[in-house]
């Protein structure tokens, strides 16, 4: 038996590494087919990347040489951690060939490691918590959604973001299933540094990661209410992600006068430099037309192809080069309806799997006067279930970045980019894989037949993703 089993896991691990040489090969021979700008804000973290490589230091994001003309900015105000390693690939790049395709891909190969990374880590967290085939499900729905693949083929900081979220997820899981040990701590610590180094859209995690460790620490150990070992364990991961990300907030704060997000001083400059459409007093939001939120949702702006609420549910699917590039309508729509009925699987098991907390039943025999045992039984203090709460973290984590977007798009600058809310997919996948695995106990019984379907569903979710490459958007770069 150990010897079959020895057998079966090396074959695991073989699949597992074709699986990410294949991965790999996807996002490369994507990230390889659109010239440089065909994809949106690539120009202006490529200026930031190529400042680094010409002048081998980190840009103030006033400097006019990156200062994007339109938007009078640049990201430079904003973490730019693709950028420094973007450098890093150009410049060793640029001691063997000056070939300008060439510099500029080595730059996106950051974020094709960075996809590639992600499968890995995906592949991890799928393993913890599902079968064996519905973990293979988890992982290519992850990675091969063609809106999400899209992210790691250009030069952007989703990307990391979606990896960070990913690394993030996988502490929370270990932490459920082992323990707050300390090696957990210290990987949560640096998954959360990845995530302060990212987007501001997928800090929701970091706040998401506080719910769950004080919520597990408080009440979900066999000693309940340990302030103690919940600040001895909660002022290390802060020390790590201060420690790791302290120095970008204290250069921001040098750098403009105390702005240490640097979000201010990028408003006030943009006010400055853009032109006249685009600075931030002048910008044609819902609010300042007189809009509802609810009338946002169902404008269809002059040459849109869909309303905002449709254009945000297809560009997260799949909408490519400067929302551009639309997968056909039909397809689109089945994507949406797959994933939507994986997601309301969850209804049929609310209480199952959100109910928190339950009286814990103690019981104790007294023997009487005459020396018959007398069962008493009686209710003890609430405990928790650490699995129930983290997908409780997992539903506000996945809501977060939706809630910024509504804001940000209503008050702030009117978009509808699906990739703003990608730093919630991971969550989103774990409850369609979840919701598939309830249908399938509720409808079949034969295991044989619900692996079938899990094979059927990875296949064809990989062949789509490369179709949609192959069909909708490889032709535009010929």
């Amino acid at each position: 038996m150990r010897k079959e089993s020895n057998i079966t896991d090396k074959k695991e691990r073989i699949y597992e590494i074709l699986f990410i040489v294949f991965v790999f090969l996807f996002l490369f021979i994507w990230a390889k087919k659109a010239p440089l700008n065909s994809s949106p804000d690539e120009y202006m973290r490529f200026d930031v990347a190529e400042y680094i490589v010409n002048h081998g230091s980190l840009p103030d994001g006033r400097d006019p040489e990156i200062r994007n003309p339109n938007w009078g900015i640049s990201y430079a105000f904003n973490p730019m951690t693709t950028c420094i390693l973007a450098a890093v690939f150009a410049k060793t790049v640029s001691f063997f060939s000056d070939d300008f395709e060439l510099f500029y891909l080595s730059m996106r190969m950051v974020n094709v490691i960075f996809g590639t990374l992600l499968a890995f880590v995906t592949l991890r967290i799928g393993k913890r918590l599902f079968k064996r085939e519905s973990a293979w499900f988890f992982t290519i729905l992850v990675v091969f959604l063609p809106g999400a693949a899209f992210l790691h083929t250009y030069l952007n900081m989703d990307s990391v973001a979606m990896l960070a979220t990913a690394c993030i997820f996988h502490c929370w899981v270990c932490a459920v299933q082992e323990g707050w040990h300390t090696s957990v701590c210290i990987r949560l610590g640096l998954s959360m540094s990845l995530c302060v180094l990212s987007y501001y859209n997928a800090y929701g995690f970091l706040l998401c990661s506080a719910f769950l460790f004080a919520g597990m620490m408080l009440k979900c150990g066999e000693k309940q209410w340990n302030y103690q070992e919940m600040f001895k364990k909660g002022f290390l991961m802060l020390g790590i992600v201060a420690l790791c990300t302290g120095w970008w907030f204290i250069r921001n704060a040098i750098l403009y006068d105390g702005d240490f997000l640097g979000m201010s001083t990028s408003d006030y400059y943009a006010e400055l430099y853009a032109i006249e459409e685009l600075k931030p007093s002048n910008r044609a939001t819902p609010q300042s037309l007189g809009m509802t939120l609810t009338q946002m949702l169902f404008w269809i702006p002059g040459g849109w192809h869909y309303n905002w609420m449709g254009t945000v549910m297809a560009s997260f699917v799949g909408t490519f080069g400067f929302m551009d590039i639309f997968m056909p309508e039909l397809w689109t729509k089945v994507y949406l309806v797959f994933l939507g009925v994986g997601v309301l699987g969850n209804i049929f098991c609310l209480r199952k799997h959100f109910s928190v907390s339950k009286q814990k039943i103690g019981e104790e025999r007294i023997p009487d006067n005459r020396g018959i045992l007398i069962v008493k039984r009686y209710r003890r203090e609430q405990v928790w279930n650490g699995m129930n709460w983290m997908r409780i973290c997992l539903v506000i984590a996945m809501l977060i970045p939706v809630g910024l977007l509504l804001y940000y798009a209503y008050a702030s600058d009117f978009q509808a980019q699906g990739r703003y809310i990608m730093p919630g997919f991971l969550p989103l996948v774990y409850f369609i894989t979840l919701g598939y695995e309830t249908w399938l106990d509720k409808w079949i019984r034969k295991d044989s037949i619900k692996k079938i379907f899990w094979k059927l569903s990875s296949a064809a979710i990989v062949i789509s993703g490369i179709l949609v490459y192959v069909l909708v958007y490889a032709p535009n770069y010929l």
